[in-house]
């Protein structure tokens, strides 16, 4: 079996590890208050009334917090700058550019037409 390419995917940086593990911990919290959301409200269809606060609680506090760590871990990873933007390589060698256009001229390349005129 062969090992994937070096451009097979972006290296896990600090800041991708941090909102990777953000949006887990607020898929876990939110399934948590979904479980607890579904205990909760499913007896109700079966004539039961007197359910514990603490479930509601679970339920709601799960439900909220964990969709808001979700999603402030999608933020911290959309606002993150991954280093391969920065890597101008990543252009020249992307194997997945369209065959019909050519590549693009990046400043400092000896093809630079623009600065050599």
């Amino acid at each position: 079996m062969s090992t994937p390419p070096d451009w097979a995917g972006p290296p896990a940086g600090p800041a991708a590890g941090r909102a990777d593990r953000l949006v887990r911990a607020g898929c876990v919290v939110f399934g948590i208050g979904l479980a607890a959301a579904a205990v909760a409200v499913i007896p109700f269809f079966f004539g039961v009334r007197n359910l514990p606060t603490w479930l509601n609680a679970v339920a709601g506090g799960g439900l909220t917090i964990g969709l808001a760590v979700a999603l402030t871990g999608v933020a911290v990873a959309v606002r993150s700058r991954l280093p391969e933007e920065a890597d101008p390589d990543l252009y020249r060698t992307n194997p997945h550019l369209p065959v019909d256009r050519p590549a693009p001229v990046l400043p400092g390349d000896s093809a630079d037409r623009l600065g050599a005129g």
